[in-house]
């Protein structure tokens, strides 16, 4: 004990500024505590269950069960609790609320030995749920990992008591479930394709075509000898993403799987039911020659695979050759049929001319040899190309059209090395118009500021809203570029000021006993890959403007239990938490706050979005106008109550026209005669529907 006193007491003095006391040590926020340990804890420099037990806390106040039990299972498998018992042991009871419900009429008014089997089998199909979500971690884990958890095999004495639900495959389920009048919505825009795009979406759907004929006759798929490897090829603007969704809808509207992946998280948000290929197929992230996917055969996921017609790879060209051979390989073992890919149809997509594979450190040569040309496998590959630019196409007028092609034509000439470049230089060294580059100076922090004052004009007056955000990004390689702008940046946002420390320690810090290496020397350490940075530093920005948002997208959303439903995405803090913790951190993609309502909103109808405007209706007297809100309308495109897409979101102001979330909410929440409406036949989940809207309205 006084040996962590110390190791406290010298944690403290590396962090604190100016103390004048052991007292004011043991102080934060005003309270003195008892030992330094416990001011370590609180300055959030010692790492203890409690930040995890705040935020299960918190979520239980508004998130359904099942959010819960995959929340929990997030914990498990990233957070690594210390006592992971204890947590369940708290929030048992609200984790298992919806199979508490199911069972509530069979409870007796006495404590008995039917109502212990039945909290048995609640806990046991909580766990069950947990277990699973774990499995379909990476690396992939499971109840048994956490040995202090109460274990499957400890409820054997309730499973003849309970239907088997092993049959039921939950992914499988999620890929079948897209509704019919959004794919027909996407398969009704066929007559927008030009030339290419139209040969491209023929081609690919041939061979989906003779798939799923070979799949409902029966045949050996493996061995008829007809193309079913490809790769479309295009710049930036040709529409590979809008063909990709046709074909996507066709597979699907044709009762077939279809796996929709991406190499980055970005790319994948850019697909109707869109995952990174890496959560998809369960990669490792250290690849070779020799890599496998961690899909077990007998796994419900295996089975998904077996089951699809189709599988879409975006943005192939940013990944390493290892990549698409350990799917490969992988694919033709769940299969059993020893053809590329298992035989399945595959459509890859990219444009060689951005960005490849990421060798660290490696020269351009090996960069080269990591991509999926040097593959083995990429002379089977049927490559398709775009090359008419869409967005030149569809520009609102010639000078537009003009600007936009002269870009194109830039990009163009970068890409494949044809551009002008310094002479005696570099020659991956490009000359740039004047018009596209920041004025430089002698001062690189003047002209890091000249940029943020370019793209986040005015930021002091406009910060509060998402969507200034959200629109704008500076883009940079470098992880120190990234810290040093996102500090300018947070410099020029007014209020308060909360950072947050993390606590680094060695993964198995036995097998390092030798390295010696102290707290202080990992907070140090910036490490690419995603790893965050130690001092984290946030303001509040969006106290008012919350997205009430469109669900035509949620069962991507609500099904992707790998990758937690943030990744990727940026966030706008909404409030800080006076014990420390975040309060509440909401994305500004525009899926994100619908997740708990699906069912509520099956056909995806619209919500509440910034700049929504009132529909003024005439009146034959005067007497105080009446205000609709247009939101029923299922195409999007045509609402009276969409923002301006050219508006100028830096110069945008409220007006009286505007609708604000809690007229929308109002509005949605009201009942409308002859009017069939889920949300108040939703039961409970209209309820949280209710209570989430009243926290949104007060935040206002």
């Amino acid at each position: 004990m006084q040996l962590m006193e110390r190791y406290c007491l010298r944690l403290l003095l590396c962090y604190r500024k100016g103390p004048t006391s052991y007292e004011d040590l043991r102080t934060v926020n005003g309270t003195v505590y008892e030992t330094f340990q416990q001011a370590a804890i609180k300055e959030g420099l010692l790492q203890d269950d409690s930040e995890w037990d705040r935020a299960l806390e918190e979520a239980a106040t508004y998130r359904m069960p099942a959010q819960l039990r995959h929340f929990f299972a997030l914990i498990l498998s990233s957070g690594m609790p210390q006592n992971p018992r204890s947590l369940w042991d708290r929030y048992a009871r609200e984790m298992s609320e919806d199979f508490h419900h199911h069972n509530r009429t069979r409870y007796t008014a006495e404590e008995s030995d039917l109502n212990r089997l039945l909290r048995d089998i609640e806990h046991f199909r909580a766990l069950s749920e947990i277990d699973r979500y774990l499995r379909g971690t990476t690396p992939p884990k499971d109840l048994a990992s956490f040995p202090g958890l109460p274990q499957l095999r400890e409820y054997e004495h309730v499973q003849s008591h309970i239907m088997d639900d092993d049959d039921v495959n939950e992914f499988i389920t999620a890929e079948r479930s897209y509704m019919d009048t959004d794919l027909d919505a996407t398969l009704a825009t066929l007559h927008q394709l030009n030339d290419e795009q139209r040969m491209v979406y023929e081609t690919v759907k041939a061979a989906i075509d003779r798939q799923l004929a070979a799949t409902s006759n029966e045949v050996n798929i493996g061995y008829d000898g007809d193309q079913r490897f490809f790769f479309l090829d295009g710049p930036g603007g040709t529409g590979k993403s809008f063909v990709l969704e046709k074909i996507l809808a066709y597979t699907r509207r044709q009762s077939g799987i279809a796996l929709a992946t991406a190499a980055s998280g970005i790319a994948a948000l850019l697909l109707t039911g869109g995952k990174t290929v890496h959560s998809t197929f369960k990669l490792p992230l250290d690849l070779n020659e020799h890599s496998t996917c961690s899909i077990p055969v007998q796994s419900k996921r295996a089975e998904m695979i077996r089951q699809a017609t189709l599988i879409v790879w975006d943005e192939a060209s940013m990944s390493s050759r290892y990549a698409l051979e350990a799917v490969d390989r992988t694919l033709q073992d769940i299969t059993g049929v020893q053809r590329a890919f298992g035989g399945k149809v595959m459509l890859l997509s990219g444009d060689f001319r951005q960005i490849l594979p990421i060798v660290p450190k490696g020269t351009d040569a090996q960069v080269v040899n990591e991509c999926i040309k040097k593959s083995k496998l990429w002379p089977l590959c049927r490559s398709l190309r775009f090359r008419v630019n869409m967005r030149v196409r569809t520009a609102p007028n010639a000078n537009r059209a003009d600007e936009l092609q002269d870009f194109a034509n830039l990009l163009l000439r970068i890409g494949e090395g044809r551009h002008n470049t310094f002479a005696g230089s570099d020659a991956s060294l490009a000359k740039l118009p004047r018009d596209i580059i920041v004025p430089h100076s002698a001062n690189a922090t003047n002209d890091l500021n000249f940029l943020i004052a370019k793209i986040y004009p005015d930021i002091e007056r406009y910060y509060q809203h998402p969507a200034f955000f959200s629109d704008r990004a500076i883009l940079t390689p470098l992880n120190v570029d990234v810290a040093n702008v996102n500090n300018l940046v947070l410099d020029r946002i007014p209020g308060p000021e909360q950072e947050y420390r993390s606590v680094d320690t060695l993964v198995n810090p036995e097998e390092h006993e030798h390295l010696q290496l102290p707290s202080e020397y990992l907070n140090t350490l910036n490490i690419s890959g995603g790893i965050p940075v130690h001092r984290l530093r946030l303001k509040r920005f969006a106290p008012v403007w919350i997205n009430a948002v469109t669900t035509h997208r949620l069962p991507m959303k609500l099904y992707d239990g790998t990758t937690g439903g943030g990744e990727h995405t940026r966030d706008i803090v909404l409030q800080h938490r006076a014990t420390g913790g975040l309060q509440q951190v909401y994305e500004t993609n525009q899926f994100a706050d619908a997740l708990q309502y699906p069912i509520l909103f099956p056909r995806g109808e619209a919500g509440w979005t910034y700049g929504m405007r009132k529909k003024q209706h005439p009146v034959a007297q005067p007497r105080p106008s009446r205000n609709r809100v247009n939101s029923d309308d299922a195409d999007n495109s045509n609402r009276e109550d969409d923002p301006d897409p050219e508006a100028d979101l830096s110069n945008v102001e409220r007006s009286t026209s505007q609708i604000t979330p809690r007229e929308y909410a109002a509005y949605r929440i009201c009942w409308r005669e002859n009017d069939f409406s889920l949300l108040h036949r939703g039961g409970r989940l209209f309820q949280q529907y209710c209570v989430d809207q009243y926290c949104k309205m007060e935040m206002q």
